[in-house]
């Protein structure tokens, strides 16, 4: 895939400590702001787990992991992202917008996707409006705000 020479693959056991990383990474300043982070510290055993049931592909710059994706699928045609993350120093350069693409382009069957953000992450919100995604739902997860985004197929 073009920019920056990325390309997006399936994770296996053998990436988790480069995922627990690209997350300390990518999560950080919401762990600072919030004193929490699903995404920040996770344990090696929680993201094996993740790797091993869920759908997770690494996403890579010249062969270093720079970015992650976790998706559930919870039917053959509803899907639940669980995490898109690009590390700081890497943000701004299209490649979220390119792992969104891979992602939809890889479930074409998929009808409807839904994803949860904070409530306050407005430049997260624009990104997801971009993609066709749209706020259905507002709710308190313990002391931070979350929104609820869906999309549905044309």
């Amino acid at each position: 895939m073009g920019i920056l020479n990325i390309t997006i693959e399936k994770a296996s056991v053998e990436d988790v400590k480069d995922i627990i990383e690209v997350k300390n990474k990518s999560f950080y300043e919401d762990y600072l702001n919030y004193g929490e982070s699903r995404g920040y510290n996770n344990t090696v055993e929680g993201i094996t787990k993740t790797v091993q049931e869920r759908i997770v592909y690494k996403i890579q710059a010249y062969g270093d992991m720079i970015g992650y994706i976790s998706i559930t699928k919870k039917s053959d045609d509803d899907f639940y992202l669980n995490c898109l993350c690009v590390v700081p120093e890497n943000e701004n350069k299209g490649i979220g917008q390119m792992a969104m693409t891979f992602m939809e382009n890889q479930f074409p069957q998929a009808k409807h996707w839904s994803l949860e953000a904070l409530a306050d992450k407005e430049r997260n919100h624009y990104f997801y409006k971009k993609h066709g995604y749209q706020i259905t739902k507002e709710y308190m997860d313990g002391p931070v705000k979350i929104v609820l985004f869906e999309k549905w197929a044309q």
